[in-house]
């Protein structure tokens, strides 16, 4: 497993807006933004076409360079493995998008997913114990996988 231990917080605290500040700030890499930024738009196109913002692909692009260099401190294709996961995304176009550097492999997102599931029957299990509670639910889903759907194993 590469990469900071997914966690609920983790993936709820990365704010691409603020991480796309960072880049252009002096602790970033506004060079590199720089250089992108004028690869990506020329300079007519700026004047004539305001609706149109490259930000994001060009954070994307970021990414992609700083999880190729390493993944084990870049949290955006952990959000992205993350949320194709918990999507269903089929194997081949995760494989497709884990090679070209925008997620991390199905593998560790099954792992980070299975953290998470666990992490949060952890929490839940330990406010139980500390306070009072009551349960309402209707439809409450517990991530596990079933594999193979045999006769004595299906969801009816």
């Amino acid at each position: 497993m590469s990469g900071i231990p997914t966690t609920h917080q983790n993936l709820v605290s990365l704010d691409l807006r603020k991480l796309l500040e960072w880049v252009k700030s002096k602790d970033g890499v506004p060079t590199l933004w720089m250089v992108l930024r004028r690869i990506a738009i020329k300079r007519r196109q700026q004047v004539e076409n305001t609706k149109k913002d490259p930000s994001m692909s060009l954070l994307m692009i970021i990414a992609q360079l700083s999880y190729s260099h390493s993944s084990h401190n870049n949290h955006v294709p952990q959000l992205f493995a993350t949320y194709f996961q918990a999507i269903r995304m089929p194997s081949k176009a995760f494989e497709v998008l884990h090679q070209l550097g925008v997620c991390m492999s199905q593998r560790w997102a099954e792992q980070a997913v299975k953290r998470l599931a666990n992490d949060a029957i952890s929490r839940m299990s330990k406010a139980i114990h500390l306070s009072s509670y009551v349960i309402t639910g209707d439809n409450i889903n517990i991530y596990s996988q079933v594999f193979s759907q045999r006769v004595h194993n299906q969801n009816s």
